[in-house]
């Protein structure tokens, strides 16, 4: 009796094995497509970050160092590629979306309104507490 308990029980956890490695990457693909970004915000986007821009967010630090053009990669999913770290945009309705992601800022994550005209991304902060990344994203980029 004892050795089939094993059998049944061994059978069983191949199951949940068999199941979770199915469930849990659908579930991935289902939190990317939900950060989804619109199209025209998918690209490559270029800015200069200011000495200024660092004072009008109120940064302290070793990341006011970091003044001069900047480039970001907007991916479809919402991962952007910038410095050498990966945020996350994620959209809102109203032309708002989320950012995450940024090292020094983690977990918080900022609200910004965004707009796109004429090959210029518009983003505004609308709340975010964390002076690094209101200095490198807010301001106006150009389509790289």
């Amino acid at each position: 009796m004892g050795n089939r308990w094993r059998k049944a029980a061994w059978r069983c956890w191949v199951v949940v094995l068999a199941v979770a490695a199915v469930v849990i990457p659908v579930a991935g693909a289902a939190d990317t497509e939900a950060s989804a970004v619109p199209a025209n915000l998918v690209g490559r986007w270029t800015r200069t970050v200011t000495a200024a821009d660092w004072k009008r967010a109120g940064a302290t630090g070793f990341v006011t160092s970091f003044v001069g053009p900047y480039t970001m990669a907007v991916k479809a999913n919402g991962k952007v590629g910038i410095i050498d770290f990966t945020a996350t945009f994620s959209p809102l309705s109203g032309g708002r979306l989320s950012i995450r992601g940024v090292p020094v800022c983690y977990p918080k994550k900022g609200l910004y309104r965004w707009k796109v005209a004429d090959r210029k991304l518009t983003l505004t902060k609308l709340k975010d507490t964390c002076a690094a990344e209101v200095g490198l994203f807010t301001g106006v980029w150009t389509r790289a």
